[in-house]
């Protein structure tokens, strides 16, 4: 039923991109939850999403532990 509401309110594309990112993966009429079934956009957008977000981490991280 959230998912129902979520698409109603922000779309197919975001209603994909939360179910991926839980790796939500149900039965019809939402498709989605796996890279196999949601849209190229989508994935490529939450990807793009997690590696900004989890580079600088990553780079802080090596550079905490190169310092050792």
């Amino acid at each position: 039923m959230s998912l129902a509401i979520m698409q109603e309110i922000w779309g197919k594309n975001y209603t994909q991109a939360q179910m991926l990112d839980m790796e939500y993966d149900p039965a019809p009429p939402i498709e989605g939850g796996s890279p196999e079934k949601t849209d190229g956009v989508v994935h490529w957008m939450l990807e793009s999403m997690y590696t900004m977000g989890l580079a600088p981490l990553r780079d802080s991280l090596e550079n905490v532990k190169s310092r050792r």
